[in-house]
């Protein structure tokens, strides 16, 4: 079944991200049972993929227009001004997520907060890292992703004008950056590790064939309209098939004696290791599947009503303080299990109660934005 008409406002891009920022939330509690209910063990992919396609998405449906009501020297001050918001969270959150971690560190017994989040190099060179993390490239763990977007939303002011106009030109030269950066592994420099986590060489890739579907939302429709019920059928049961053969890998990985007693050596060490820093191919082709049956089972429509999905959405409306504060609130539930001896029942409360929070978090602000509208 094709999409619905890209001509409305797509709910689907809301509710997706609101579903990323739980599983983000989730993934970032070391050690609970929620995590395993996350993309990330089903497949090679997991929320970050989700994140980053949503984010080119939504970022080339706003700025495209905004480009052509205002034209491009206001649109490019728009997206630097975005930046600069992007930077402050950064900046804001880091300082924040530091406070609590060494707080958190003199109270918790079975864990080392200082060391697991790379926080011993700012305080074995603290001038240094100050330095750093003005420049984004000091970043101890959990603060990787909003550094990525600031400098994929850099390379939105040069690629917006040829999305419209140039998308092949755009898909090639994405495509050859994420190829040469994966075979001369291109990276910026970070501390504590010796380079980004999420190398943006790499991750762009993902980040504008995103931009580029959103761009171009009415011709994919009008294409994927025009193709026989036979041809479509034939690409979900292909990338059903693909996703269900890595499904069975990934969850084989817990089983290593089972997953190499019948995983061929040749397909083994061409596979692995699926590198997520450098977005390794097998990661890119699993979203790629997922996003295309997602696009051919879950059109827009009544299912997106629900209270449910209603509140997905609104958390997906308010991305930004929502997942600073679930960066925030990660370490916090992690602490708690951590004193509690990481007993389920305390794993239960820490996962839905930071969920219920955040919630919180996108309701206030959009009976703000509302009441805003009203003034």
């Amino acid at each position: 079944m094709p999409p619905s008409s890209p001509s409305t406002r797509d709910l689907r891009i809301d509710f997706f991200r609101g579903l990323a920022l739980i599983f983000i939330f989730w993934d970032h509690i070391t050690g609970s049972f929620f995590g395993y209910f996350t993309m990330r063990n089903l497949g090679f992919s997991d929320a970050a993929e989700l994140f980053v396609f949503l984010s080119g998405v939504s970022a080339a449906i706003a700025y495209g227009k905004r480009l052509q009501r205002r034209g491009y020297v206001s649109t490019t001050m728009h997206i630097l001004s975005r930046s600069w918001t992007l930077y402050i969270a950064h900046v804001f959150v880091l300082t924040q997520l530091m406070a609590m971690l060494f707080l958190v560190n003199d109270h918790v017994l079975t864990r080392d907060y200082v060391n697991e989040m790379g926080l011993s190099y700012f305080l074995e060179n603290p001038k240094a890292a100050l330095v750093a993390s003005s420049l984004l490239r000091f970043r101890p763990g959990l603060m990787d992703p909003l550094p990525l977007y600031i400098v994929l939303l850099a390379m939105m002011v040069v690629v917006l004008p040829f999305l419209l106009r140039r998308p092949r030109w755009v898909l090639l030269a994405s495509g050859a950056l994420y190829l040469l950066a994966t075979f001369n592994e291109w990276n910026f420099e970070a501390r504590p590790n010796k380079e980004w986590f999420f190398n943006p060489f790499t991750w762009q890739f993902l980040f504008f064939i995103g931009a580029l579907v959103g761009s171009h939302r009415e011709a994919n429709a009008q294409w994927l309209a025009r193709c026989s019920v036979r041809f479509r059928q034939s690409l979900l049961w292909g990338a059903l098939a693909f996703l269900a053969i890595c499904a069975v890998v990934t969850v084989s990985w817990s089983w290593p004696a089972w997953h190499d007693s019948w995983m061929p050596r040749p397909v083994a060490e061409l596979l692995y290791p699926i590198s997520k820093s450098y977005l390794g191919g097998a990661r890119l082709l699993h979203f790629l599947a997922l996003v295309l049956v997602a696009v051919l089972l879950l059109p827009q429509g009544k299912w997106l009503d629900g209270k449910f999905f209603q509140a997905l959405q609104m958390m997906g409306r308010h991305t930004l303080p929502v997942f600073c504060v679930s960066v925030l609130l990660s370490p916090m539930a992690d602490a708690l299990n951590a004193i509690e001896g990481d007993d389920w029942w305390m794993q239960c409360i820490t996962a839905v109660l930071g969920v219920v929070l955040l919630w919180a978090v996108a309701q206030l602000l959009e009976w703000y934005r509302r009441d805003e509208s009203k003034a």
